[in-house]
């Protein structure tokens, strides 16, 4: 099991060294995606140095990285759906900045692995909303011949098929924990499961950019 952990964590780190080592050919377009490529980069660092092996407590880290993925994925979706959930944007951001203080405000050792959950929940359904706009406008406006050509395909579905597999499991993860704590790290594989198919789906959005790049 350790070692399936280990491989999700190295295969976090892949994403921005791919995005560096090819981004003399990406567009621009493409750049929206490089906030969050960083941030997968930084929290397998750290949960490798100090989770990992200096095994220091991740609670604070689990809110900070929240904070951060939420904030980045949204920076993602406001770009490429050419800023036009700008109000959608603003009015989740402010609730899920009140939901957030509040959580943390009110934090106890007992209601970490609930409050994680809200946010998580959230964080889905703001994803669910912006990836059903993408579509939408994508198919309407016939962008591509196939979805399977856009990088952002990859991309969306990444955050899509990562954030619905897992929501489930962090609702039930406090249950879990307090009735069955000594099968909370094989519940916990489930995770690690969807997060491994998140990063191939960037891996590959990324190598999508350059292989249209050099058609």
């Amino acid at each position: 099991m350790q070692i399936v952990i280990y491989i999700a964590l190295f295969q976090s780190l892949l994403p921005l060294l791919y995005y560096g080592w090819i981004r003399k050919k990406i567009i621009q377009d493409s750049k929206p995606i490089l906030p969050f490529i960083i941030l997968c980069f930084i929290a397998s660092l750290y949960e490798f140095i100090f989770t990992f092996t200096l095994y220091i407590s991740s609670t604070i880290w689990f809110y900070v990285y929240d904070f951060l993925a939420f904030f980045t994925i949204q920076y993602f979706f406001y770009y490429i759906l050419e800023q036009k959930i700008k109000k959608i944007v603003w009015g989740s951001s402010i609730l899920y900045l009140f939901l957030f203080l509040y959580i943390v405000l009110h934090h106890t050792r007992e209601r970490f692995l609930n409050s994680i959950s809200f946010l998580g929940v959230l964080t889905t359904i703001i994803i669910i909303y912006y990836a059903i706009t993408w579509f939408k406008i994508t198919i309407t406006e016939k962008a591509y011949s196939s979805l399977t050509q856009s990088s952002n395909f990859y991309f969306v579905s990444g955050f899509i098929l990562y954030y619905t597999g897992t929501i489930i499991l962090f609702l039930m993860a406090n249950t879990i924990y307090v009735n069955q704590r000594e099968f909370i790290s094989h519940y916990w594989m489930f995770n690690i499961f969807f997060n491994i198919v998140h990063k191939t789906f960037l891996l590959v959005g990324i190598w999508k950019l350059q292989k249209q790049l050099t058609k």
